[in-house]
C-alpha cells in the first residue's frame, strides 16, 4: 500500500480533526482522568487554520489511497523557560496513525519528518509527552531512541489523606 507523507494543507482540516479526535478518544479510554473541553475539537481546528503556515509549527499527514488521511503529526519549535539554557527543541504535540494502518512504519515516517525539520531549525532534541498508561506509545518512542526524562506526578486533592 502506498502512503505518502507530506505537510498538511488547509483542505486537510476535516480529516485531520477526525484523526486528532481519534487520538484523544483513545487517551480518554486509557485513562479516565484525561478529559478534553467540550469545544476542544473546535479550538484545535482554529489552531490548525492559524498555525498551519507558521514557521514554528509543523503539521504532517500520511495520505493513503484516494486522499484518505491515515496519520497525523503535529509539532512545534519551543524554548525552555528562561531559567534554562535557551536551546530550541521540537515538541511533538500529537501523533496518531489510524488503527488499520499501524505496524506499517507510517508513524516512524511521520516522526522522521519532524526529525528533518528539527535539523533544519537546529533543535537540540525532540520531546513528547506520553500518558503513563500508554505502553504502546512509550515503546514506539523508545524504539526511535527516546528515553525517559521527566515524570509528572498528579495528586487528586479530593482523594488525599488529611
Amino acid at each position: 500500500m502506498n502512503v505518502d507523507i507530506r505537510r498538511a494543507e488547509v483542505n486537510d482540516l476535516e480529516q485531520a480533526v477526525q484523526l486528532w479526535s481519534m487520538l484523544h478518544k483513545m487517551h480518554e479510554v486509557l485513562d479516565p482522568r484525561y478529559k478534553l473541553a467540550t469545544d476542544a475539537a473546535l479550538r484545535w481546528s482554529n489552531d490548525f487554520r492559524e498555525l498551519l503556515h507558521s514557521d514554528r509549527h509543523r503539521y504532517y499527514v500520511a495520505e493513503a489511497e484516494a486522499g484518505k488521511l491515515v496519520g497525523l503529526l503535529v509539532a512545534q519549535a519551543a524554548l525552555p523557560i528562561p531559567v534554562y539554557e535557551p536551546e530550541t527543541y521540537v515538541h511533538v504535540d500529537e501523533l496518531i496513525v489510524a488503527h488499520d494502518y499501524r505496524g506499517q512504519g507510517i508513524g516512524e515516517r511521520l516522526v522522521r519528518e519532524a526529525f528533518a525539520w528539527a535539523d533544519v531549525i537546529e533543535a537540540v532534541d525532540i520531546r513528547v509527552g506520553v500518558l503513563a498508561v500508554n505502553h504502546e506509545s512509550k515503546t514506539f518512542w523508545k524504539r526511535l531512541g527516546g528515553e525517559d526524562y521527566s515524570v509528572q506526578i498528579v495528586i487528586k486533592l479530593d482523594e488525599r489523606s488529611a
